[in-house]
């Protein structure tokens, strides 16, 4: 049997590991003074990156750098006083969006790591109204069915959907005063007071196997905090039919038209019966839902909220 206490990397390994992290150590991030872009290996000559050099190659005298305030594209440094934001938050004050975002938690296996993959999409949205709400934002969360008895399967992305409201506003202030493109753009603060004051997110949604009668509750609480009373009624549609499962939506098409928020729901809670009745929600949810029915949430005769 070979000694354990010896090294188990050979001469030439040690060599190899030795190279690798005296590379690591000089690499070293540069900096463009034109485009003030910062990242490795850029080929600066002078101070200017390799891109900005043949961006401008053909350049006429008379013409601006590409880069620059003259050809409206410095794009400045970020104030101090603005606080750095999570990606839902970016994306909750974003005028636009192209793509759709989707988050796969990493499995049971060491294998298995978090991903983050951006599908684009063949239509933009663009939005006049913001901040915008987190069922309205295109991002699919893919979980194992465990997940929420493990807290190290939930915790993954609970960073990247943490809201801050204070700072939404703030952001959203700033660019109003001073990016072109936001000067068509209103702040909605109805909208801005659904949002936590510094919370997570994720909840807002309907579970893929939960039924409408188990989560129409909390959805109503969600409401209520957020003082909904004095909300038009398309926009309380508009919230539920973003939070509603996949499954559930993809059926909206059988619903009859309605101004009003509550028939809105009631036909919703009607659909989810009928594919509890198919079997087409799993059967703990089925025990959830009766439970739910027999209290307050049963009657959609009390009005809206």
């Amino acid at each position: 049997m070979g000694d354990l206490s010896h090294c188990p990397l050979s001469e030439r390994d040690k060599e190899l590991l030795k190279k690798f992290w005296t590379e690591l150590e000089n690499d070293r991030m540069e900096y463009c003074a034109r485009c003030q872009e910062t990242w490795f290996d850029m080929r600066l000559k002078d101070g200017i990156c390799k891109r900005c050099i043949a961006k401008d190659k053909n350049k006429k005298e008379d013409e601006p750098w590409f880069f620059s305030a003259e050809n409206q594209l410095d794009f400045g440094s970020i104030p101090a006083f603005l606080p750095q934001l999570t990606k839902v938050e970016e994306m909750l004050i974003a005028p636009v969006h192209v793509f759709v975002n989707v988050m796969q938690v990493r499995g049971q296996q060491y294998k298995y790591r978090g991903h983050i993959v951006h599908f684009l999409r063949d239509v933009g949205k663009v939005y006049r109204q913001l901040p915008l709400l987190p069922p309205e934002l295109d991002v699919i969360l893919l979980r194992p069915p465990n997940s929420g008895e493990h807290a190290h399967l939930d915790r993954q992305f609970r960073r990247q959907f943490r809201v801050r409201r204070g700072c939404l506003q703030q952001w959203l202030d700033f660019l109003s005063n001073n990016h072109p493109g936001y000067q068509d753009i209103t702040v909605c603060q109805k909208r801005m007071s659904v949002l936590p004051e510094d919370g997570d997110v994720r909840e807002m949604r309907q579970g893929d196997d939960e039924t409408f009668a188990a989560f129409y509750p909390r959805f109503e609480a969600e409401l209520n905090d957020a003082g909904s009373e004095l909300w038009p009624e398309d926009t309380k549609i508009h919230y539920l039919q973003g939070a509603l499962n996949e499954a559930l939506k993809s059926r909206l098409v059988m619903l009859d038209d309605t101004d009003a928020y509550i028939d809105f729901a009631r036909q919703c809670e009607k659909i989810s019966s009928k594919m509890e009745l198919l079997g087409q929600w799993k059967h703990k949810n089925r025990d959830d839902s009766r439970k739910h029915r027999s209290g307050p949430v049963a009657s959609f005769d009390r009005g809206p909220l």
